[in-house]
């Protein structure tokens, strides 16, 4: 029995090296540092490489990223609109209606997305864009927050804004240096949304991202 469980765990190793393959080619190759698969030089994987299942590090659920470990949307005043509904109602360019007469559920209003330039009228096809991603968050220190820090991040207004729900699934969890919005008009506010939050929160991005937010900021002045 107990070299059925090694044999297995020797084939299981095997298969995460041939996964890791090409990945962070140009980068230094892949590592586990801090309980978190990574590239050398600090990079984040590419969604390729994630989706592959590469791992450098042992399993452990403490280090593994969950979106429970960020809880929202929270109802903070007990007014029964949570977070999603609060931003709504904050962003709506007209006073937006509900779905029912207790006013909880945001229904229609009018909403500029800057990330597609796009007005959008139904509350359906907006989702809640965090500007800096949770997964993201995790990846660069939040891991080590306590709950309650999390929970702040998670339901912060400043980190929070109404997106076009396509362009927000097509962005997950990446950085600067993977992902931007559409509208460049759009870029130089993002970066500078993005470089405020990561100071307020004190998160470390990998060295590659960091490089690709200030060379941006640079061009924004």
């Amino acid at each position: 029995m107990k070299k059925i469980i090694i044999f297995i765990l020797f084939l299981y190793s095997c298969i995460s090296l041939a996964d890791c393959r090409g990945c962070c080619s140009g980068h230094g190759g892949v590592i586990c540092q801090d309980n978190i698969t990574m590239c050398r030089d600090g990079s984040s994987l590419s969604k390729r490489c994630e989706n592959k299942g590469c791992n450098k590090c042992p399993v452990s659920t403490e280090a593994q990223y969950s979106r429970k470990l960020f809880k929202h949307w929270i109802d903070e005043d007990k007014d029964c609109q949570n977070t999603r509904h609060e931003v709504l109602i904050a962003k709506s360019l007209i006073p937006p209606t509900f779905k029912t007469v207790k006013k909880c559920v945001v229904q229609f209003g009018k909403w500029f997305d800057p990330y597609s330039g796009k007005t959008f009228t139904d509350a359906k096809e907006l989702d809640i864009d965090h500007i800096i991603p949770l997964k993201y968050a995790f990846q660069n220190g939040a891991k080590k927050w306590t709950t309650e820090k999390r929970e702040a991040f998670a339901n912060d207004t400043e980190n929070l804004i109404p997106v076009w729900n396509k362009l927000n699934r097509a962005k997950g969890y990446q950085g600067p240096d993977q992902w931007l919005p559409p509208n460049s008009e759009y870029h130089c506010d993002y970066f500078k949304k993005w470089k405020y939050i990561e100071n307020k929160y004190q998160i470390i991005s990998p060295t590659r991202n960091m490089a690709s937010i200030d060379k941006k900021l640079e061009s924004c002045k």
